[in-house]
This record gives C-alpha cells, sequence and structure tokens, in this order.
C-alpha cells in the first residue's frame, strides 16, 4: 500500500503526496466527531477540531458533525473519517503556489464508501483548472479509490492553495487515503514513517502533556510572579495561539496568562492572597498555528 517517503520534516517538500496527513493517521485534537461550535481552534473561517490539517469549510448548521475517527476496513489504513451530507472539508497545500506549477497535470485521490467531489480554491474563489472524469481504480469490498485528473491553468496570487472535499451524495461517507500528486495516474498511496509525519503535524498544532518535567523558574523570595518556560519540540510555522490549557499547581497560586513564539512558551502565574512563593507546574497544553490566509 505504498512506501515511506520523504525525509523532510521542516516543510512538505520532498514527498510526493502534496497533503498531510492523508491517511488520518493523527488526531491530535481527538477522535471526534466536531462541529463547527465545538471547533478548538478558529483560522479565518475555517473550524478545527479533530484530525490534523483538516478543517471544515463549509456546514449546514453549527451542530452538523464532522470527522468522527472509525477503525478501517481498507488493508493498509488505520483509520478512515467520516463527512456529512452537504458538508466540506479543506486542507491547505504547503506553499501550493510553487509546488502546483500552472500547465502541469495532477491527479487527486482518496477512498471512500461513496464518491466525494475535489475542488481546488482560494478564500472565496476556485483556482483555474480544469478536470477529467472521476474513475474508480480500486476496490475493497463497497469501498472504491476514486480518482480525478486535472491540469492547472492559473495559480496567480493563490500562495495557500487548498483542497476542499465535498460531499453531494446525500449520505454521509467515510472516507480515507486523501493523496495529491503531479502526473497523470494515481500510484499507490505514499506512507509516511508516523513519528516523522506527526512532527510535521505539529508544526501547525501539538498537544502536548508535562507534568513536573519542565524547566521551573521563579523568584523564591516571596514576591508575586513565577513562570515556566516550555521548549517546542519542532518549530511551528508561526506563533501559536494555545488555547485548552490546562495547569497544575499548588495552593495560593494563580495561572495568569502565557507567552509564545513558534519556538517556545512560557506560562505565567501569580500568588494570591498575600502568599510567598508555590510550586508551579505546567501539565498540559494545546499550541495551535494553521496556516492563515
Amino acid at each position: 500500500m505504498g512506501i515511506y517517503g520523504g525525509t523532510n520534516e521542516s516543510s512538505q517538500g520532498g514527498f510526493r503526496n502534496l497533503l498531510l496527513n492523508g491517511a488520518l493517521n493523527h488526531w491530535q485534537r481527538g477522535d471526534g466527531p466536531y462541529t463547527m461550535a465545538s471547533a478548538t481552534d478558529i483560522w479565518t473561517g475555517f473550524y478545527f477540531g479533530s484530525c490534523d490539517r483538516w478543517g471544515i469549510s463549509s456546514s449546514t448548521g453549527n451542530s452538523q458533525q464532522f470527522l468522527k475517527k472509525v477503525t478501517s476496513p481498507i488493508d493498509g489504513f488505520t483509520f478512515v473519517a467520516t463527512l456529512p451530507d452537504s458538508g466540506a472539508i479543506m486542507q491547505i497545500i504547503e506553499n501550493g503556489s510553487s509546488r502546483m506549477i500552472p500547465g502541469k497535470t495532477y491527479t487527486a485521490s482518496i477512498w471512500s464508501n461513496g464518491p466525494l467531489d475535489y475542488q481546488l480554491g482560494t478564500t472565496g474563489a476556485v483556482v483555474n483548472f480544469s478536470t477529467g472524469p472521476r474513475k474508480v481504480v480500486e476496490t475493497h469490498g463497497n469501498w472504491s479509490r476514486y480518482a480525478t485528473t486535472f491540469t492547472v491553468n492559473d495559480v496567480t496570487g493563490s500562495s495557500n492553495l487548498k483542497v476542499f472535499l465535498v460531499n453531494n451524495s446525500g449520505a454521509e461517507v467515510m472516507f480515507t487515503g486523501t493523496q495529491l500528486e503531479e502526473g497523470p495516474v494515481a500510484t499507490a498511496f505514499e506512507q509516511i514513517d508516523p513519528s516523522l509525519e506527526l512532527r510535521m503535524c505539529r508544526r501547525y498544532c501539538m498537544r502536548v502533556y508535562e507534568y513536573n518535567q519542565v524547566t521551573q523558574e521563579n523568584n523564591g523570595d516571596g514576591s508575586t510572579s513565577l513562570h515556566v518556560n516550555y521548549s517546542f519540540p519542532v518549530q511551528m510555522v508561526a506563533t501559536p495561539t494555545v488555547v485548552n490549557a490546562s495547569t497544575n499547581y499548588t495552593a495560593n497560586w494563580q495561572f495568569t496568562g502565557y507567552t509564545a513564539s513558534p519556538t517556545s512558551l512560557r506560562i505565567n502565574g501569580t500568588s494570591i492572597g498575600g502568599y510567598g512563593y508555590r510550586d508551579l507546574r505546567y501539565q498540559s497544553y494545546f499550541a495551535a498555528a494553521e496556516i492563515k490566509d
């Protein structure tokens, strides 16, 4: 079902598949399903809540459920995800305008138990491209691997190209193995080493659990401030927003906020009730830095 490809965690360069987490192996935000109302972070109109790198782009309402993690029936894949009828999800192609060249041919493919439509676009617009018919290239029971070949005509001003998966089938569809590659045929799905792919995903978002394993800095002299520094295991693509932070501290200390950069996080605390220094431990955090438009 494909081979391990690429070696570069600092970008998606060197991989045949232009999409990341196409096999749905990484779910740092939780196993889903999630809705627009329950999304953990929102970036310029796209809602992220479970499966890494995939966000809701269109929904029939705030309660419509997306991206529930399900065990895969397809050999070579561990998980599939759900996409509701009339819903759409998207992934931004990193450095898309330099990796998708006008005049060249590309093939999009996906395993699903019902037809899904591929679209290529930017914010509020569809990129100028011509597409051939959707065809079935493999089957597994009631699942099919669908492929569509198209030629990109123009990507002017489209630094953040997006792939949209749209469900117009009339029923919920499950999918996995999403791939976008240069060339006129759908080749075997490119499997990436899971640990490397997780590090690549963590450039956009990361869930980190720490307990008494961080460097603690404090004044130690009865003053009211304390902070904890944490270095990210990989450099994020931008300064992250930290959401769903959880702190653990002894009595009389209060979490007051954070400062962040693409490489590090500082957790701030203060004493309450006139007490002096107390131990502050940072237990977990979730940092999000999805590419903005």
